[in-house]
């Protein structure tokens, strides 16, 4: 697998954290789930947000953060090798806002 031979790029080593950053802050978002990663690729779904894989890739792009579209429900999310830590901390952020605004969070209960 091509995602197997990247990991083994001298230039590349690290970044196993930057990948598992990327997964657990998507899990970490309400609506999000996220399946076990093991490359730099992170599939998601998004169906508890109620909104399309499609929907959630259009309200992402005007902030510069793009997914792939791979179902009605499901996207992907690629780190490249010249993605830091720092990027995906903000590319993390955005989605959250926009996460946020989807999905507000209900008033605590009195």
């Amino acid at each position: 697998q091509a995602e197997d031979g990247i990991r083994d790029l001298v230039r590349s080593r690290g970044l196993g954290d930057v990948y598992k950053r990327q997964a657990q802050g998507l899990a970490a978002m309400e609506g999000i789930s996220v399946e076990p990663v093991d490359t730099n690729l992170v599939f998601f779904d998004v169906s508890g947000l109620g909104l399309t894989a499609e929907e959630f890739d259009r309200r992402l792009r005007p902030y510069g953060v793009r997914i792939s579209v791979l179902g009605k429900y499901i996207a992907r999310a690629v780190t490249h090798l010249d993605v830091t830590r720092a990027l995906v901390e903000e590319a993390l952020a955005i989605i959250g806002r926009v996460v946020k605004a989807t999905n507000p969070v209900a008033p605590a209960a009195v």
